[in-house]
């Protein structure tokens, strides 16, 4: 998680007022390569960036209608994918990292 967190590009999430942040966790064996050929993206409002078994997601909120993130849902590699937003994924960073320094 903290390599999914540090690995993010350069500005993702820094503008959430902006723009939606989500993560999209792979199971193996879909490689992010594979993922980033499958899923659609709307030009002006979507983005996605490859990383270590997962994909960055990026949708600007004035046009989220637009987004064609929800699609992915009816594709076949969807079985082989969690997605959680980006406050959910460093949440998450933090409690794990938490529990280290407790243990």
């Amino acid at each position: 998680m903290e390599q999914v967190v540090a690995r993010a590009p350069k500005g993702f999430g820094a503008q959430p007022e902006k723009y939606r942040y989500d993560v999209i966790f792979l199971n193996p064996p879909l490689t992010a390569e594979a993922a980033i050929a499958k899923v659609a993206m709307k030009a002006g409002v979507d983005q996605a960036h490859a990383g270590a078994g997962v994909l960055y997601f990026s949708r600007l909120i004035s046009k989220a209608s637009q987004s064609k993130l929800s699609r992915v849902a009816s594709l076949p590699i969807y079985k082989s994918m969690t997605i959680r937003n980006w406050r959910t994924t460093t949440t998450l960073l933090q409690m794990l990292t938490a529990g280290d320094a407790a243990g």
